[in-house]
């Protein structure tokens, strides 16, 4: 007998193989995406006041990043729900507790354009001007973030001066002006010890025109009284020594101004008593 290669001998039960463990992949695949499916199906069939529940456990907890995913799931959602407004603010309290300033500011923007007229619109504003507040960096870096915090803190008692907020927000706009105001300052002397006296003199002005609350101002005075003395503006420097002797006539920046414009050979203002003060030290 003469036996010949039967190629169907061998690929017969190899490709009925394959095919089994083929169809097995694909029930096994079915199954997961089922069970993805289901997950997925029991997720979108939880109500809003159960995600709601979930957020106040989570910051109950300190959980602040989970409350966060919580009430984003809210308002991704259900954008209607009826307590929508009270998730939102919410979200950006944990925001804000939790440090994420830029992600408190987005949510504070979107309530404050959605719900103007809401009870808690004042709160609104006055976190707002908090995660810039938070932010603020030492005065001798860049007071952009301090600018917008000022603005913030103004527009806090400027539209809602009954709010149990204003106060508080008031109290720290003087704190932010005064860091402004030390930024000025920082600037004009360095531009005063350089001789640049016109752009001294600016930096001063603005911190006596802009800044009048703050504790800066007699340094300034007594800063442009030294600038237009060095640009021979003798009356100019007269006139705000005066300023300085009628304001703050017991600081040592006084004294200062007084020695400077008799150096000069210009007569002091006359204020009273034109002596300056004795004071044990005298700043650089």
């Amino acid at each position: 007998m003469i036996l010949t290669h039967n190629p169907y001998r061998t690929r017969g039960p190899v490709g009925l193989g394959r095919m089994v463990w083929v169809l097995a992949l694909v029930a096994v695949l079915s199954a997961c995406a089922s069970t993805k499916d289901e997950a997925t199906e029991k997720e979108i069939e939880k109500t809003p006041d159960q995600v709601y529940a979930e957020a106040k456990e989570a910051v109950a907890n300190k959980e602040y990043k989970k409350a966060a995913e919580r009430y984003e799931e809210l308002e991704k959602n259900y954008p209607y729900w009826e307590n929508i407004n009270v998730a939102l603010m919410e979200k950006a309290q944990v925001e804000y507790d939790g440090r994420r300033y830029e992600d408190a500011l987005q949510t504070l923007d979107r309530f404050i354009e959605l719900y103007p007229a809401d009870a808690q619109i004042d709160h609104a504003y006055y976190l707002k001007a908090l995660c810039l507040y938070e932010q603020i960096v030492d005065v001798g870096r860049d007071q952009l973030t301090t600018q917008q915090a000022d603005d913030a803190l103004k527009a806090v008692y400027t539209l809602f001066p009954d709010s149990k907020y204003a106060r508080d927000a008031k109290f720290k706009r003087d704190l932010t002006q005064d860091h402004l105001a030390g930024k000025d300052m920082d600037i004009g002397r360095f531009y005063l010890k350089q001789k640049e006296y016109p752009s001294a003199i600016r930096r001063f002005q603005t911190v006596i025109k802009q800044y009048d609350t703050t504790s800066h101002v007699p340094e300034a005075l007594y800063r442009l009284v030294v600038a237009n003395l060095a640009v021979g503006l003798v009356e100019e420097a007269r006139r705000n020594a005066a300023v300085l002797a009628q304001n703050a006539n017991d600081s040592v920046w006084y004294q200062r101004a007084f020695d400077a414009l008799t150096e000069a050979n210009a007569p002091p203002p006359a204020n009273g008593d034109p002596s300056p003060p004795k004071t044990p030290e005298t700043p650089q």
